[in-house]
């Protein structure tokens, strides 16, 4: 009856003020169905600070799909999602599975390299048109 759940981001970088998407399965070991059993999914800053918490209740096909907007002003680093079972009295009983995604600011890879004309000759005769 013992349950495991695995947890993952859909890209693993993030830029602040962007929309994080996990994706979070659970299931028996067995992976006969589980019934509507009480879990609380944390996210955690770079810090420690609890960013969201959100309960859900698992469902037989033991799939969720959680979505998170950061702030333009969050903190960048390493963020920690974790999952939990939690008991009647909505405290945490064990914790079944974690992920972890940043959020970063980034710039796409860029190239640069000199391009230059010639002529059907060719003579560099249009060079001197491209601003360098």
């Amino acid at each position: 009856d013992q349950l495991t759940a695995y947890l993952f981001s859909d890209r693993g970088i993030y830029r602040p003020g962007e929309e994080t998407r996990l994706g979070i399965i659970v299931r028996r070991q067995d992976f006969a169905a589980a019934g509507a059993i009480p879990l609380e999914v944390q996210i955690s800053d770079p810090q420690g600070h609890s960013v969201l918490k959100q309960k859900l209740t698992l469902e037989a096909d033991g799939y969720f799909d959680l979505k998170h907007r950061t702030d333009p002003a969050s903190p960048t680093g390493t963020y920690q999602a974790a999952i939990y079972l939690i008991d009647d009295r909505n405290r945490r009983k064990a914790q079944l599975g974690t992920a972890s995604f940043r959020v970063e600011e980034f710039q796409p890879d860029r190239l640069r390299f000199p391009v230059s004309f010639h002529d059907e000759n060719g003579d560099p005769g249009l060079d001197s048109a491209v601003p360098r």
